[in-house]
């Protein structure tokens, strides 16, 4: 799915970070490297010490999405397992 299909069909003010990284099983410290961003900002945003900007709700979502969700879908359609 393209960014632009996303952001389409997102409501980017009900995206939490702590239910994203819930969500995908995922530790601070997972999703800071897979963003490659310090884990600090990702408690900073967390702990509402920083406002998460909106961009990078969008951004996160995305990413997740692309890595977890759209990836297994596309190996279903293919035929293979996990």
């Amino acid at each position: 799915m393209k960014l632009s299909e996303f952001k389409a069909n997102v409501d980017i003010s009900d995206i939490d970070i702590v239910e994203l990284r819930k969500r995908y099983g995922l530790h601070r410290k997972d999703l800071a490297n897979l963003l490659n961003i310090p884990c600090r900002t990702i408690e900073n945003w967390e702990y509402k010490m920083t406002k998460w900007p909106d961009q990078w709700k969008l951004m996160v979502a995305y990413v997740l999405y692309q890595e977890f969700e759209d990836g297994v879908k596309s190996n279903d359609d293919r035929g293979h397992s996990g």
